[in-house]
């Protein structure tokens, strides 16, 4: 579980160098990037614990988050839907569906970005 959670959600965000949004979004596409070349990995379900908790007061305090966002609660759906969407295309069994859950999640993600806040080429 470490490797997975180290590969899949730490070093994106983390060695990055990118605002907290682009670097969410650049791990949500490793993911999507994963599951297109092993469909089998929605079998695993997600390992995904506190990262996302994490991040989000950083990108409050170095302004690449707005100001009106409640890291808490953003967390809180940001988890919840990466949850939620690893728990239906397992159930489903379609990586279809994962992937446009992420890149839905990816969309919203955006929505978080500061004015004047662009994003970086990681995101795409």
């Amino acid at each position: 579980m470490r490797g997975l959670t180290l590969r899949r959600w730490t070093s994106p965000v983390t060695e990055s160098g990118a605002d907290p949004i682009t670097a969410l979004q650049s791990a949500l596409r490793i993911v999507i990037a994963e599951t297109d070349a092993r469909p089998e990995v929605i079998e695993l379900g997600c390992p995904l614990n506190n990262l996302t908790q994490e991040m989000s007061p950083r990108g409050r305090a170095d302004g690449s988050v707005r100001a009106d966002v409640d890291p808490r609660a953003a967390a809180d759906l940001i988890v919840a839907a990466i949850e939620g969407s690893l728990g239906l295309a397992k159930s489903a069994k379609s990586v279809r569906m994962l992937r446009s859950n992420l890149e839905q999640l990816c969309d919203y993600l955006e929505g978080l970005r500061a004015r004047g806040q662009s994003s970086s080429p990681l995101s795409a």
